[in-house]
């Protein structure tokens, strides 16, 4: 059963000094689980980097610690492009961007082409506003490509058919201001079978193949895709077990062990989900128990789903200090009659003032939570095993401050 670091500690306190809800996220365990990453690729194969993704925890104090163990940035918008570019200053040495992404803005693109950031060109009209760019640049750039290889995660980059080699020589050919050098693949999420990655890397190793350029494929990027430990509403787990990065890296790189020979590309990881979705958790308090019979209890808890909206997709696991267990289910406090965020959980009789863990929420919860009816709670940071603030809470005074509207004096 995965623990988090924090149900070893006292949840009661930490919510008496810093109030309830509040994030707690276990740096700590990240930079481990980074490093797990990056070893068991590099174990298999010499050349592998790791590109966290922004946006599945754009916490500006989770992503500096991790660039200061070596990890690269993953970005899909100008916003997550300016705060890598923000946070590089506080790097000791340049940090490598890989830009992804439908929307790429003039802006992004002649500072990538300037700084010799990694650019995924995703569509058609992409390669030439690129290959324009940096025409009037003067700057020739190295680019890579985007491939699907069908399936439901097909909404983006160029199916990897039999038109692919050719489409791609005519670009190639129209567009003397850019080398098409490297491949991105990015085959889904949350998949926890091996099975998958495996036969993804098979697929991917019979297109490769086909390289049609005289110079060899310098970087290939195959994205993120690994689960976390929270399982889906439909799926009957408790709580998953956090799944192998050897296993990972084997099923990935031993199809591609020709290519790899051939070519000798640096491989390209964005781990997301996998590296944050585990060391996150949300701790709420009980407000009311609204039902209790014998066998089932209904709660309310100060948390609602403005702040966790993954619970609308994932079963969270939850934690608590309390013994016993009965049929639960946990209503946060939004006037919002979706604002459930479990159903059917054996949990112990809790009362008004008992606190709850709920576990596995480290992922998309910063990107996507917004203040509907409460304002987002902050977020604490374990790190070197000391508790510190990474995001105070939101308070009204912030949301004041970009109204326009009656008069100056409310913006404090």
């Amino acid at each position: 059963m995965f623990q988090t670091s924090f149900e070893k500690m006292d949840i009661q306190a930490i919510a008496k000094e810093y109030g309830s809800p509040v994030y707690l996220y276990d740096i700590d365990s990240m930079i481990k689980r980074y490093h797990e990453i990056e070893s068991s690729f590099k174990k298999l194969y010499h050349s592998a980097e790791v590109a966290v993704s922004y946006k599945t925890c754009p916490l500006m104090g989770v992503l500096t610690a991790l660039h200061n163990e070596g990890a690269k940035a993953e970005v899909v918008s100008e916003y997550e492009f300016d705060l890598a570019q923000l946070l590089q200053r506080e790097l000791p040495g340049k940090l490598d961007i890989v830009i992804n992404g439908p929307y790429k803005t003039d802006r992004v693109i002649k500072s990538a082409i300037l700084h010799g950031n990694r650019i995924h060109v995703d569509h058609m009209e992409e390669f030439y506003r690129i290959h324009n760019i940096a025409k009037e640049l003067r700057k020739k750039i190295e680019i890579g490509v985007r491939v699907s290889l069908g399936g439901h995660w097909n909404r983006f980059g160029f199916p990897a058919n039999k038109t692919l080699w050719s489409m791609l020589r005519e670009v190639q050919s129209s567009c003397p201001w850019i080398e098409i050098k490297g491949i991105h693949l990015h085959i889904g999420t949350a998949i926890r079978s091996k099975d998958i990655f495996r036969q993804a890397s098979n697929e991917l190793s019979g297109v490769l193949d086909k390289w049609p350029f005289p110079w060899p494929l310098k970087w290939l990027d195959i994205g993120g895709g690994l689960a976390g430990i929270s399982p889906r509403w439909e799926e009957k787990a408790l709580i998953h077990a956090l799944p192998s990065i050897e296993h990972y890296a084997q099923a990935w790189l031993q199809p591609l062990s020709n290519i790899l020979k051939v070519h000798q590309p640096t491989i390209i990881l964005e781990p997301g989900r996998t590296l944050f979705e585990p060391f996150g958790s949300l701790l709420s308090k009980v407000i009311t128990c609204r039902h209790r019979d014998t066998e089932c209890q209904s709660l309310v808890v100060d948390a609602g789903i403005n702040a966790l909206p993954t619970a609308r997709v994932y079963r969270h696991p939850i934690y608590t200090e309390q013994q016993g267990e009965i049929q639960t289910d946990i209503y946060g406090p939004l006037c919002l009659q979706a604002d459930t965020l479990a159903k059917e959980k054996r949990l112990p009789k809790l009362n008004a003032g008992d606190f709850l863990l709920i576990k596995g929420i480290g992922a998309y919860n910063q990107s996507r939570s917004v203040p509907f009816i409460q304002l987002r709670p902050g977020v604490l940071g374990l790190f070197r095993q000391k508790l510190q603030w990474l995001r105070k809470p939101e308070t009204l005074g912030h949301h004041l401050r970009l109204e326009a509207w009656p008069s100056e004096k409310y913006f404090v």
